[in-house]
């Protein structure tokens, strides 16, 4: 990952940026803006000095304390494949708050860090699940996970019965679909 540095100096002004007396990172100023790019790892718990000098100038600082806050350690799991008629069970965690979403043709959203849909179907149930974790620094992480929802097969059941005791009993299923 990265980290942007940015800020307004005078157009053409060449700027450095310092981690303790480290060199960190570069640029110029266009336009009176400047960007740069650095590692978190430079940056977070130290002190940035951003220097900037213009020929013929002399050469101006800014040091500030920087904290760099870490994403929640966010996870996110389902029971997918789930056959119809079941409950599809989403589960995230890592985080102080939750906000899911669900697949484009469903009206699925919750709060919940461990949410249920009871009775699902295939439509529009199947399909990928978002959920954003907002951990205690307020920083977020966004997960996604796809979800299988297995139609159910419709059989006929049917039998020899009655039968006498003692004798053998047939029990057949038969694909109650389209053309059995």
């Amino acid at each position: 990952g990265t980290t942007t540095i940015s800020g307004t100096s005078e157009s053409g002004a060449s700027i450095n940026v310092y981690a303790g007396s480290a060199l960190i990172g570069n640029g110029t100023a266009v336009a009176c803006d400047w960007t740069v790019i650095v590692s978190p790892a430079f940056v977070s718990g130290n002190v940035i000095t951003v220097k900037a000098a213009t020929s013929g100038k002399c050469e101006s600082a800014a040091s500030l304390p920087i904290t760099v806050n870490a994403l929640p350690a966010a996870t996110i799991k389902s029971n997918s494949p789930v056959c119809e008629g079941y409950n599809l069970n989403l589960e995230s965690s890592g985080g102080v708050s939750y906000l899911w979403t669900g697949p484009t043709n469903s009206d699925f959203n919750s709060t919940d860090p461990k949410p249920i849909i009871y009775g699902v179907t295939a439509s529009p149930y199947s399909g990928t699940y978002s959920v954003t974790v907002t951990g205690s620094n307020g920083c977020q992480a966004t997960l996604t996970t796809d979800v299988t929802i297995i139609a159910m097969v419709d059989f006929i059941a049917s039998s020899d019965s009655p039968v006498c005791e003692g004798s053998p009993l047939q029990l057949s299923l038969t694909d109650g679909g389209p053309g059995y």
